[in-house]
């Protein structure tokens, strides 16, 4: 199992089976060469923006079936969102832009939880596909803290905590406590957006 930045072999091992780790540690090396623009403000901002796109492009590669073309295209739209973060430089428009980009990220996970039912749930998409789109999900809100001020940070912090002390064994609570997650540091943030979900 490597070691994937600030994840100990304990997070990854209570979080994920090998094969999650496989697939989706490689990636975040190659997250470094993203370019991002707060880069001189906040390196763990980018960092953790960075990953959560990794971790997005390396689940977009699971869903190739017809059947998850939905969630699919839900990931791309996700991806473009993450790059639009990436490009910004003032911190205004930092907490716009992840607040698109983390809608996207609800909306990706609520799609493929729903299409990963009967037979579907032991294909790669299901089962590596939703701990990528989660794992993802607690990079963006992870990224979230370091650019919000003290009081916000604070409450995400709680709301955090409390879904990192639940157990993620099963795929779909998984998905259901990210997208929990998700719209709890909506709120937080004061994001805009209405979401599906």
């Amino acid at each position: 199992i490597c070691s994937c930045h600030d994840y100990s072999q304990n997070e990854i091992s209570e979080k994920l089976d090998k094969q999650v780790v496989a697939l989706h540690c490689p990636s975040f090396q190659d997250g470094r060469a993203l370019k991002c623009a707060y880069q001189e403000q906040s390196e763990q901002f980018c960092r953790r923006v960075n990953e959560s796109y990794q971790l997005n492009n390396s689940t977009e590669h699971l869903l190739s079936d017809y059947t998850f073309r939905d969630a699919r295209e839900r990931v791309r739209v996700t991806e473009r969102k993450i790059i639009a973060v990436l490009k910004q430089s003032e911190k205004s428009a930092l907490t716009t832009a992840l607040c698109s980009a983390l809608g996207s990220e609800i909306d990706a996970v609520f799609i493929l939880r729903v299409g990963c039912k009967g037979s579907q749930i032991e294909k790669d998409a299901c089962n590596l596909g939703i701990p990528g789109l989660c794992l993802g999900m607690e990079e963006m809100v992870k990224a979230s803290m370091e650019i919000t001020e003290v009081e916000k940070k604070d409450q995400i912090k709680n709301v955090l905590e409390g879904y990192e002390a639940k157990n993620k064994t099963d795929r779909l609570e998984w998905a259901n406590l990210a997208i929990d997650l998700g719209k709890n540091v909506s709120r937080i943030l004061h994001c805009a957006e209405s979401h599906n979900v």
